[in-house]
């Protein structure tokens, strides 16, 4: 069982490309660095249809943090990088909107069939 950390941007940047743009090239280079971390993902909206009515999401960013164990999780969120991070953070730009953070056990990988 691996767990992914999730964190949610829920609202708008007063600058979402440089906000974006901030988060890859400064702060995931922190985040890659937390001890135990085996995969960083950076999930940002684009545009789409679809032809059913939906509530389309709201979000600047999530981002995706990987590991092997809830144990190897709390070992980073206890670690010296996550400190740092949470420091570069109040660097970045105004963020309106919420941020969440979650974490989620992956229990199965579904395969395309056939």
């Amino acid at each position: 069982m691996s767990v992914n950390y999730l964190v949610f941007y829920r609202g708008r940047a007063n600058d979402q490309q440089s906000f974006i743009d901030r988060y890859r090239d400064i702060h995931v280079p922190i985040l890659k660095r937390f001890p135990g971390i085996q995969d960083i993902s950076l999930l940002t909206p684009m545009s789409w249809k679809d032809k059913h009515p939906v509530n389309p999401g709201q979000f600047t960013l999530i981002v995706q943090m990987k590991f092997a164990s809830i144990e190897a999780l709390e070992l980073a969120l206890q670690s010296p990088e996550r400190d740092e991070a949470r420091e570069d953070f109040k660097k970045f730009s105004v963020f309106g909107g919420e941020i969440w953070h979650q974490a989620m056990k992956l229990e199965e990988q579904l395969e395309k069939p056939g």
